[in-house]
């Protein structure tokens, strides 16, 4: 093992989504999640950006979505951090989409939302 993110995941919740925090899925009750998997990190996505690389994560439960620059991996950090609009909920899973591969000539990332069934495309800013 390189890194533990140990408890990062539920204190940057609670600390910039406190009314997210360890919820089952949007919104719903405070803290529910605790004692289970907590926000329950499933999507994964990893994408090179200006020689730099980034994990994409989705928290399934929480319904946020971090990025990290692991780079370095036995020192990563976040550099990004988002929670979706109530119209997504739950992702499940996340694709990078590189500024060659993608129809608008940009940095995107696709994400696939269980719960609410949707498909939502980010464009990622450095």
């Amino acid at each position: 093992m390189i890194f533990d993110s140990g408890n990062a995941f539920e204190n940057i919740i609670s600390s910039r989504s406190p009314e997210q925090f360890n919820a089952n899925g949007g919104k719903t009750e405070f803290d529910d999640r605790s004692d289970d998997k907590g926000p329950e990190p499933e999507a994964l996505s990893l994408g090179k950006i200006e020689g730099r690389t980034y994990a994409f994560i989705g928290m399934e439960r929480n319904n946020a979505i971090f990025a990290y620059d692991i780079t370095l991996p036995s020192d990563p950090h976040m550099v990004g951090y988002i929670m979706p609009s109530d119209m997504h909920n739950s992702p499940e899973g996340i694709e990078f989409i590189s500024a060659k591969d993608s129809p608008t000539g940009k940095l995107l990332l696709a994400v696939a939302f269980e719960m609410s069934g949707t498909v939502a495309i980010y464009e990622v800013r450095k």
